[in-house]
């Protein structure tokens, strides 16, 4: 049996969720879809056991204390951190002002020049507590005025480890006619009821604007032929029940004695935003392999069909608010196809994988999102 996976968190205190989503559709991709077309979405089936589980201990920059406000006694803190033989505070991640991972006169220094000039705040996660979802040597045990977080594993990379792939997403953008840096004049898109998204450039599909609006009826189903959907918007909209699916075309019967035809792979979905409220559900497993055919003289029954991939789904975000987003009881079903049966003695086709975990996220800063797409 095949199960939906659900990505769930506890709720969390992290900055405001940044996403970047790219997604492009051609001209007519978005149809009212007729009672003839695509069958309506059946109940998910059972979820299985959650996937494995990581303690994240969140803090607020600057707030050395642990009395919940950044002020003048957490600079005097860390300077007693350093210049003296006073115990290390519990985060000391905290008192790294500045993000450069050290602690110094410079963190001190900053704080002081907050609170009291026109100096600039503290990184991120501030203000408010959060996790910035860094590697950093700095360690963080625990932070008094800040909860711990449970978060499913997933991968995620950091925004100086994602260049290239801001290269090859602006490539794709000019390819299939768009300017990347033309987001704030490219309009508002409301989608609203059932619609099929069509390839708008090769096998991938597209939705660019400035914001994007879906909301609880909302259904945009993926044409077979599609293997990648991208979202890219400064802003995206999202009511709770939107659901992003994939249409699978029915595999043909084999002839007697041939092995099945292979289930065909689910799409990937990128979600690029510079602000979002929540995710839609995702719905992309890959297609069961069709059954073996029957028996014929001389070969027997044949094998059944391997299963298709599960999807995948790219979340790239501002570092540190990929949590907050998580935390929005997040639901992907991003299960593998299942092997056909095999006919009159043929064997079980192979199942399909799912990458695990099946959520990538992409800590991109503003500085890389302004310098790309421009300011909204």
């Amino acid at each position: 049996m095949r199960h939906s996976t659900s990505y769930k968190l506890a709720h969390g205190k992290t900055l405001a969720c940044i996403l970047l989503t790219l997604l492009t559709v051609a001209p007519g991709a978005l149809t009212a879809r007729d009672p003839g077309g695509v069958p309506a979405q059946g109940p998910f089936p059972p979820l299985p056991p959650r996937p494995p589980r990581t303690v994240i201990d969140t803090f607020q920059r600057g707030e050395v204390n642990g009395d919940g406000v950044v002020d003048m006694s957490d600079a005097i803190q860390t300077l007693s951190f350093i210049f003296t033989s006073a115990e290390p505070p519990s985060c000391v991640r905290a008192a790294d002002v500045n993000a450069d991972d050290t602690v110094d006169l410079s963190d001190a220094v900053s704080v002081l020049s907050f609170l009291f000039t026109t100096g600039r705040p503290p990184a991120a996660p501030f203000p408010g507590c959060g996790w910035d979802g860094d590697e950093s040597p700095l360690p963080c045990e625990s932070s008094a005025s800040c909860p711990q977080e449970t978060v499913d594993d997933f991968l995620y990379y950091r925004g100086e480890e994602v260049g290239d792939r801001l290269v090859d997403l602006t490539q794709r953008l000019e390819d299939a006619g768009y300017d990347p840096g033309a987001l704030s004049a490219a309009g508002t898109v409301e989608v609203r009821g059932k619609r099929r998204i069509s390839p708008t450039s090769g096998e991938e599909a597209f939705l660019v604007g400035d914001e994007l609006r879906l909301y609880s009826d909302t259904v945009l189903t993926l044409e077979p032929e599609i293997s990648r959907l991208t979202i890219l918007v400064n802003r995206l909209e999202v009511e709770r029940g939107a659901l992003v699916n994939w249409r699978q075309e029915a595999l043909p019967l084999p002839k007697a004695g041939f092995d099945g035809f292979a289930g065909a792979q689910a799409p990937t979905v990128e979600i690029w935003a510079r602000a979002m409220n929540r995710l839609p559900e995702i719905e992309l497993r890959g297609q069961d392999g069709s059954p073996g055919g029957g028996s014929a003289p001389l070969k027997g029954g044949g094998d059944g069909g391997p299963g298709g991939n599960g999807g995948r789904v790219v979340l790239a975000t501002f570092p540190g608010d990929f949590l907050r987003v998580l935390t929005l009881d997040l639901t992907l079903d991003l299960e593998a196809g299942v092997g056909g049966a095999g006919t009159d003695g043929g064997s079980q086709g192979e199942p399909g994988e799912r990458s695990q975990p099946g959520l990538t996220g992409l800590g991109i800063p503003a500085t890389q999102w302004d310098a790309v797409f421009g300011q909204p």
